[in-house]
């Protein structure tokens, strides 16, 4: 689960006194997983030791951090459905921060004073979170949902039933009045709902909201009762009672996700495929992507999971290209490396960027490996 509070706290912190290291590692099969984990942590040992930046202790201190993290992460076995990256934040003051991530970005581990945050913050921006609001005519439920998991159940209004609605109670009173009765009722109890949604909805800092409830009169009058605001980001219903099990509600507020999320990615997409063309504000395959990243254009840079491609890097301008030759910031020679694809998304990252993997139609991009939206053009 992408705990916003969590990124929040993290972007916070620092310690100037004693380095934080911050991990990034794909969770592949278990061999695989363990090999890259072992030779990015001694690629980084290898950089701390020639470093003149720490002290010989706190060499020592971060080395013992470092393998601590790795034994940790190779122990690591119960992760959520879904998970495709851990990211790992540490000090040796006993600072500890996990995430487990949807997506794939760039395994690094890097020291500094603070958290390397920004793969995290560009998961969290990808990836909505969803106030699921599960409303009958007692009773009304409400969730978070992201990145495909369900949490922070909060019953928000409950009546055991409705005022009168018992033959008993209603002895004596003809059949339309025990109609106006129960339908004053479900109008005054949806009203609280809605009301009681709004400010459980500000207070939580969703993007958005999804609802479900019977698909009769409730379901319409729910929707009809939202605040103006809620209205704006209701993205999806479904057919729903508060009092069923977790799972069940789970699944149908993930498929109603899932649909709006395939809208969004294929506009996306869409938007991409049509500004193509010579003065358009887009961009497809690596070469003009690359080139656009350069000039500072990107916007949205969009990536084929699992795609790569070799290339070059100027290691103190951040300079990328496919050929190999003198790098033009400072003269210096381009050095390999294996992936130019990760460095593309760094890089966009470095510069305030989206990146966004097509989880629905990545098939779009077989020819490509990647695409992207423009800020402006030169």
């Amino acid at each position: 689960m992408i705990n916003r509070d969590q990124i929040e706290s993290l972007m916070g912190y620092r310690n100037d006194e004693h380095p934080v290291v911050s991990m990034y590692i794909t969770t592949e099969l278990p061999k695989k997983f363990r090999s890259k984990l072992n030779s990015l942590v001694r690629g980084k040992l290898k950089e701390l030791h020639e470093t003149s930046r720490y002290s010989t202790e706190e060499k020592e201190n971060v080395e013992k951090l470092l393998s601590k993290m790795e034994d940790v992460l190779k122990e690591r076995t119960n992760r959520y459905e879904g998970t495709k990256m851990i990211a790992l934040f540490a000090d040796t003051t006993g600072f500890w921060e996990e995430f487990e991530l949807p997506v794939q970005y760039p395994n690094q581990i890097v020291i500094g004073s603070e958290p390397y945050i920004r793969p995290l913050t560009a998961v969290r921006d990808q990836f909505a979170r969803f106030c699921v609001l599960v409303s009958n005519s007692h009773k009304a439920k409400v969730y978070a949902l992201s990145a495909n998991q369900l949490a922070e159940e909060k019953e928000i209004f409950t009546e055991e039933e409705m005022e009168g609605d018992t033959d008993e109670a209603l002895q004596g009173f003809g059949e339309q009045r025990h109609q106006r009765n129960a339908r004053d009722h479900l109008y005054k109890h949806t009203k609280k709902i809605a009301e009681s949604a709004f400010h459980v909805f500000k207070t939580g800092r969703f993007d958005y909201l999804l609802v479900g409830a019977p698909h009769d009169k409730e379901l319409p009058l729910l929707k009809d009762s939202l605040h103006s605001y809620l209205q704006k980001r209701l993205v999806g219903d479904f057919s729903a009672r508060p009092e069923e099990d977790k799972q069940v509600i789970l699944e149908k507020a993930r498929e109603a996700a899932s649909e709006w999320e395939r809208r969004q990615e294929s506009e996306l997409l869409d938007r991409i495929e049509s500004e193509q063309y010579e003065g358009g504000k887009a961009t497809a395959e690596v070469g003009p992507t690359l080139k656009a990243l350069m000039n500072g254009q990107i916007h949205t840079l969009v990536v084929q999971e699992h795609f790569s491609r070799p290339g070059y890097k100027c290691q103190k301008d951040h300079y990328l290209d496919l050929a190999k030759k003198k790098c033009p910031l400072c003269g210096e020679e381009l050095q390999p490396v294996e992936d130019i694809i990760d460095e593309m998304v760094e890089e966009s990252l470095r510069q305030n960027g989206e990146v966004y993997y097509p989880q629905y139609f990545s098939e779009r991009l077989d020819k490509t490996g990647v695409a992207a939206q423009l800020r402006f053009l030169l």
